[in-house]
């Protein structure tokens, strides 16, 4: 982020602080039925699946013949780094009976893809190799029986993919120019070149959306996190930024007061606020300075998601104490995430005994409301 644009930013945070303010909108309702609907949730895995999402961190694929496999979205991917430097990404599904190319999470000093069923084998640009016995399929079209490719790109430090081969964002340009407004932002801090440290995956009974809505507002703060991070932060204070259906929240630090009176060229706000970047449709990046932990939240079914995380880092730990450092960050913000999970699975619980009719968001709680209206036009629907 260039110092203009957070100088801007602690401009605005210290008017709020002097008015006793925060960024607001209007109060919105979001009805209960979004978050029970089979067929509305059927819709959503196909809206997730037709743009970019995280599929893994860059530094997972960083060399010549590491792989990477992701099923989450319902489509079978292998992410590759060819020999040639190029990164690459396939549907893992073999163009001749459909049997899975590659077996496993990751790996390394790959140079091929080999089917297990019948041997048909690929570069890893995709094009088909060679298979045993060509005489018993004598009109084959080679160049058109290849790996399924799919966009991929790297950005902020992380691998993107659209799974869905048929969608309208086809090209890495394309997806460039979706994720590029906040993306801009963070390379400037350099997590392009950060690498992964921390990675983890779990369930959750909760739909994928009151993630967002959770995580897109401080008003809960004060009360849900009063035992961890409230303290650290100013009550039920921030400011917002849309960048399409993205947004950045800005999350002051009570620190910030250090601030006042100070002249603004030594202004750092990394040093006094923790930054949030949705990236629609379904990754929280949340910057804290020194690093960053992220997580995205893929719909499993009715009231249940899986949560896919990764906190990267400046560079691997060199010394236990450089480790003992990065873990306890981690730490601190999976203790406090947790807190917001723990309550996300109580509300989700209640959705089908009738008590509400609808969700109600306050005016500070706009940015969630905000989010509930993208996955609505997303899907061809209408905002409540």
């Amino acid at each position: 982020m260039q110092h203009g644009e957070q100088v801007r930013l602690i401009r605005r945070i210290l008017a709020h602080m002097a008015a006793g303010t925060t960024d607001r909108g209007e109060v919105a309702q979001s009805p209960v039925t979004r978050y029970l609907s089979p067929e509305r949730l059927a819709q959503e895995q196909a809206m997730i699946r037709s743009l970019p999402v995280m599929v893994c961190a860059s530094s997972s694929v960083a060399q010549p013949g590491e792989w990477f496999t992701h099923d989450l979205s319902g489509v079978p991917m292998v992410v590759a780094r060819g020999q040639d430097g190029v990164l690459r990404a396939f549907i893992n599904a073999c163009r001749h009976r459909g049997a899975r190319v590659v077996d496993g999470a990751c790996g390394a000093g790959r140079r091929n893809f080999v089917c297990p069923y019948h041997s048909w084998s690929y570069d890893l640009d995709g094009a088909l190799r060679g298979l045993p016995h060509p005489q018993e399929f004598p009109d084959l079209d080679r160049a058109k029986h290849g790996l399924v490719p799919l966009p991929v790109i790297e950005m902020c430090g992380l691998v993107w993919a659209v799974p869905a081969p048929s969608a309208a964002m086809a090209t890495a340009a394309d997806m460039r120019a979706w994720l590029a407004p906040m993306a801009a932002d963070l390379a400037l801090f350099g997590y392009d070149r950060f690498v992964a440290h921390d990675t983890r995956r779990f369930e959750s009974k909760h739909d994928w959306k009151l993630v967002a809505d959770a995580n897109l507002e401080t008003y809960h703060f004060k009360f849900l996190h009063r035992d961890s991070i409230a303290p650290l932060f100013q009550d039920n204070r921030m400011v917002a930024d849309a960048f399409g259906d993205h947004w950045r929240i800005t999350l002051p630090k009570e620190s910030i007061v250090q601030l006042q009176g100070r002249p603004e060229a030594e202004w750092d706000l990394t040093q006094h606020c923790n930054i949030i970047y949705y990236f629609f449709p379904n990754l929280m990046f949340l910057f804290i300075g020194d690093h960053a932990t992220l997580f995205a939240v893929w719909p499993r079914g009715i009231g249940a998601s899986t949560i896919d995380a990764i906190t990267l880092i400046p560079e691997p730990p060199a010394t236990e104490k450089a480790r003992t450092y990065w873990d306890k960050n981690v730490n601190i913000f999976w203790d406090a995430l947790m807190e917001d999970f723990h309550l996300m699975d109580s509300m989700q619980s209640t959705f089908a005994s009738g008590a509400n009719t609808h969700l109600t968001f306050g005016r500070s709680e706009f940015c969630s409301a905000a989010f509930e209206e993208s996955v609505e036009r997303h899907l061809g629907g209408h905002p409540a």
